[in-house]
């Protein structure tokens, strides 16, 4: 069975485990405070990382969009990380929205809130799913996805690094089957 997984999988899946295992040693023991990135700057990596993703996206059938504020929002973080947390939530909802269907990336501020959202109008994950998709190597029973099962970990142990609370609900899309899926990264904004 090995045999028939290609050596991209197994190269994606190495990778993922060398990149949790360093940032997870990281989150336990560094205790230097993070360095400022701005979600000004954020914002556009924000929109850059989702203009990385539009063509995979058209080649599936998906519009991708991007909704933000033009207002300066302030957190602090490490730009590397934040936009791979933000890159493996976008390509988890790629793998898992069917065509044609529909994912929004958005960054706004609620009070001293920043939310980083990414909403999809695939199949949703069942309430009793939310908690365990966070786990490393957990797949959801039945997906027809490809993946390691080490991406929403990531972005997970990325979340605690910065101090955020990372959330599921179902998406304000419509999707026609299932309830979509929204993936909030809540952040303390800095006044």
């Amino acid at each position: 069975m090995p045999a028939l997984i290609g050596f991209g999988f197994w190269l994606s899946l190495v990778i993922g485990i060398v990149f949790l295992g360093l940032y997870s040693h990281r989150v336990a023991s560094e205790k230097r405070s993070m360095s400022e990135a701005l979600l000004a700057t954020q914002m556009a990596l924000a929109r850059e990382q989702t203009l990385r993703w539009v063509d995979m996206a058209i080649d599936n059938g998906i519009d991708l969009g991007f909704e933000g504020s033009d207002e300066p929002i302030m957190i602090r973080g490490q730009h590397l990380l934040l936009g791979e947390a933000l890159n493996n939530l976008i390509d988890n909802a790629l793998r898992y929205t069917p065509s044609p269907g529909r994912i929004t990336v958005s960054l706004s501020k609620h009070q001293r809130q920043v939310i980083l959202a990414v909403e999809d109008s695939g199949p949703g994950i069942a309430q009793d799913e939310r908690e365990r998709v966070f786990d490393r190597f957990y797949r959801v029973l039945g997906s027809r996805a490809e993946g390691s099962g080490l991406g929403l970990a990531i972005v997970k142990e990325i979340a605690v690094r910065h101090h955020a609370k990372i959330q599921i609900t179902d998406a304000h899309i419509k999707p026609e089957n299932g309830c979509g899926a929204r993936f909030e990264i809540l952040f303390l904004a800095i006044a």
